[in-house]
């Protein structure tokens, strides 16, 4: 670990020179790789950089964060903090492409999810740790690894690297199985993991408990906050890009008409419940956070698709018993002539709502992206990638 700091240690005095010229660099190593920081003032150099800045002066100077390389949210998180002129350092796969990264001065350590003294060692000297690095899992045995076994490694070592904070990205998800349609719950509704519906909603409620546990005596205190989001939409959504694909090829269906009511969130609303979770939440507590008031999934999706020519007027709907039937029947038949497997999806297929009453009274939380805007910036996403020629895009980094 010692030696892991010094290495750290002597990349964070070369990226002070690098700062005095312009050349971007891409210098590597095999279990850190060196950015390319740019000088703190030009960080923010157009509108959308501008937007970045808009929490003003943090009490923290470093973070910790993970997920950055293949979550569309911790990536806007590390572009928000870095603006902010916050140090980070984001825990990457081995083999991920992380140039995006190092081209906004983001330090990128590599490891696995059951490389506990590694992560330990790239967070020491950092002063919070905000963990976005979950995921869907084919079995329950993935979805444990993947979400149980690695918030078991984040905690372990931000014990080890003496951070101060841990903040986890949970999900609304695990209210699945164990809420009534269209009931809005809050942060006090009791949740069960075996009441819990699928592979993902059960791992990440036990990954919360995992956090919230009791420490073993003697344990230095570490500060757990857990904010839980409904569905998180923006530009990279990859569920929504599933659906629109679906949409295009005319395998999508409402779901019993699509007229349940649905909580979302944009990125950059979950980014500023991030933050301000890291600034003001309170140790064991859990917050909510969700765009001002939730819409029907019919309207939601059709408002989104509609930002990128995509017209969703001819949507056949199904009730949710044929959905099950006809999708049963492709995977038993190999028949072509089904609905896509998104359309059944079960945290899209029913009504999600979730107060986030808690988080705007207790953390001064505000969705300071409306809707409405939220829709003018993937549509100005959209039009910018029709006026980019094909051979000049950058590929999807997720």
């Amino acid at each position: 670990v010692l030696k892991q700091q010094e290495l750290i240690d002597k990349l964070k005095e070369k990226n002070k020179r690098l700062t005095k010229n312009a050349s971007l660099r891409d210098v590597g190593g095999p279990t850190l790789n060196l950015p390319v920081i740019l000088q703190p003032q030009a960080v923010a150099t157009n509108t959308k950089d501008e937007f970045y800045k808009r929490f003003g002066n943090l009490s923290f100077k470093s973070a910790f964060v993970t997920g950055a390389d293949e979550n569309f949210v911790a990536l806007e998180l590390v572009r928000t903090l870095r603006a902010n002129n916050i140090d980070v350092v984001a825990y990457v796969k081995p083999n991920s492409d992380v140039r995006h990264l190092h081209a906004i001065g983001v330090i990128t350590a590599r490891g696995g999810v059951d490389k506990v003294h590694d992560m330990a060692a790239a967070m020491l000297g950092s002063e919070v740790v905000i963990h976005c690095s979950t995921k869907q899992g084919p079995n329950m045995s993935e979805a444990a690894t993947n979400n149980v076994k690695g918030t078991e490694t984040v905690l372990t070592a931000a014990r080890m690297g003496e951070c101060r904070r841990i903040v986890f990205l949970s999900s609304a998800d695990v209210l699945l199985g164990n809420v009534i349609d269209n009931i809005a719950v809050d942060e006090y509704f009791e949740l069960s993991v075996e009441k819990a519906e699928g592979f993902y909603a059960k791992s990440m409620l036990m990954a919360e408990q995992t956090l919230l546990r009791t420490p073993p005596p003697d344990t230095k205190r570490i500060d757990i906050v857990i904010v839980r989001t409904p569905w998180v939409w923006g530009s990279a959504d990859v569920k929504m890009n599933q659906i629109m694909e679906a949409v295009r090829s005319q395998t999508f269906a409402w779901v019993n008409g699509g007229t349940y009511l649905y909580s979302s969130c944009y990125v950059s609303n979950v980014v500023e419940g991030l933050i301000l979770a890291v600034e003001k939440g309170e140790n064991g507590q859990l917050y909510y956070v969700s765009d001002s008031y939730p819409l029907q999934f019919r309207d939601f999706v059709t408002r989104i698709c509609a930002t990128q020519n995509i017209d969703c007027s001819q949507i056949p709907s199904v009730s949710t018993w044929l959905g099950n039937a006809v999708s049963w029947f492709q995977k038993t038949t190999g028949s072509s002539l089904s609905y896509a497997d998104i359309v059944l999806n079960p945290s899209l297929s029913r009504s999600i709502l979730v107060s986030d009453k808690k988080a705007r009274s207790k953390l001064g939380y505000k969705g300071l992206v409306s809707f409405e805007k939220g829709l003018d910036e993937i549509r100005e996403d959209f039009i910018q990638k029709l006026k980019t020629p094909r051979t000049e895009r950058r590929p999807n980094i997720f």
